[in-house]
């Protein structure tokens, strides 16, 4: 999309702090690798002592169990590393684009701003460089991490049952296809909405800010008028954006009925001794990795919505 190709432009000049965030993102997506494969031994460990009639923990089991310990707390911190540099970038950037638009306004000529009103462009300046901030966010800090993980999730699960692998990359198509109808409806109408916003805004302020002339003529009653024709415009388009989330709605009903079909599918595999316990429980973990980018993605198409118009 044209909107994320300017957004990779503008944040260019801080390609070593990202190159940081995504290296501890990799690392990240590395770690959550390692607990269903703990869980897998651990299930396995137990079955075969229980087999065995042995009523004593394994000595494994329980070093399994420092190593599932150590594993959360590199997690922790490795996440608080990716905050802790995400949330500077997300202030230096955000400045960085308050700083390109101001000096922007600035170079432009005293009959621009004979043409328009202050409190319009100081509203879209604002906003758009908050929702591009957001963006970025939802992508770096949320969906491009679980991305990650569920790629490395589905090549392990195709190495145990590749029809499973299969099924569970099928998913992401009519999902992905469900999230981008909507965010293509819903773009067009919050972008009809920030016009509203922008110019009831601007004349807001000019009301508050000549109270006395408006008071002089006796206007205290068109203003109110115009405010509740503003907010009565507003929840229209607020209605129709909702009814385009209630038919999304298809979508996740569809994700939470594939991920029923793959969990079944585990389950009967098992008593058919097609896999072991372990394996089933590890597979079981691996159906949340592989679905979580699938919410994830929602939360960018939100974000991407929202600044695509402030962008354009």
């Amino acid at each position: 999309m044209n909107q994320f190709s300017k957004i990779i432009k503008f944040a260019r000049p801080f390609w070593k702090t990202l190159a940081v965030i995504f290296f501890f993102i990799v690392v990240l997506a590395a770690l959550d690798q390692v607990e269903p494969f703990i869980n897998k031994f651990i299930v396995d460990s137990i079955a075969s002592s229980l087999a065995q009639k042995k009523i004593t923990i394994p000595r494994n089991v329980l070093i399994l169990f420092i190593i599932l310990l150590i594993t959360r707390f590199f997690r922790k911190l490795t996440r608080r590393v990716v905050d802790y540099f995400a949330s500077l970038f997300t202030y230096k950037f955000r400045f960085s684009l308050k700083e390109k638009g101001f000096a922007h306004l600035m170079s432009l000529s005293t009959d621009f701003f004979d043409r328009s009103v202050s409190g319009e462009l100081m509203s879209k300046l604002d906003r758009g460089t908050t929702q591009i901030t957001q963006i970025v966010n939802n992508s770096g800090l949320y969906f491009v991490p679980s991305l990650l993980t569920a790629i490395v999730g589905i090549g392990v699960v195709s190495f145990f049952y590749w029809p499973i692998a299969a099924w569970m990359l099928l998913m992401y198509i009519p999902f992905t296809y469900i999230s981008l109808w909507r965010f293509r409806k819903n773009q067009k109408l919050e972008k009809k909405e920030y016009r509203l916003y922008d110019t009831q805004y601007s004349h807001f302020w000019e009301t508050i800010t000549s109270v006395r002339l408006i008071k002089s003529f006796i206007a205290e009653a068109f203003e109110l008028r115009r405010l509740k024709n503003f907010n009565r415009k507003i929840l229209e388009l607020r209605k129709k954006v909702e009814r385009n989330w209630n038919i999304a709605t298809f979508g996740d009903l569809l994700l939470e009925a594939w991920i029923w079909s793959i969990y079944v599918w585990v389950v009967v595999l098992t008593f058919r001794e097609r896999f072991g316990l372990g394996t089933m429980i590890l597979l079981i973990n691996y159906i949340d990795i592989v679905r979580w980018p699938l919410w994830e993605l929602k939360l960018v198409f939100l974000g991407s919505q929202k600044s695509a118009n402030r962008l354009t």
